[in-house]
């Protein structure tokens, strides 16, 4: 099983959707899952996780990174999680 990622390096108006400058890579669920792992091995939280949230390095093959910790919590046993927003 492999997920599909696409990147828009560039976007011209002048171009229709299909001739879009893409980069699609296939990157394995296992990578996304080790990387999840690797935060709560350490007791952070996320709490944001989605596709838009992760970046991919420039190796072969691609490994991909979790960004955008901004809602990301590290959990003790005296640290409430929920959090209001609005």
């Amino acid at each position: 099983m492999w997920c599909s990622i696409c990147f828009c390096h560039a976007f011209d108006t002048q171009q229709s959707t299909a001739e879009k400058n893409t980069l699609c890579v296939l990157v394995p669920p296992q990578q996304f899952i080790c990387a999840v792992e690797y935060c709560h091995l350490h007791c952070v939280a996320h709490r944001d996780l989605k596709l838009d949230n992760t970046l991919l390095d420039d190796s072969n093959p691609a490994v991909i990174k979790l960004c955008d910790f901004g809602f990301a919590k590290k959990w003790t046993d005296d640290v409430n999680m929920y959090t209001h927003i609005g």
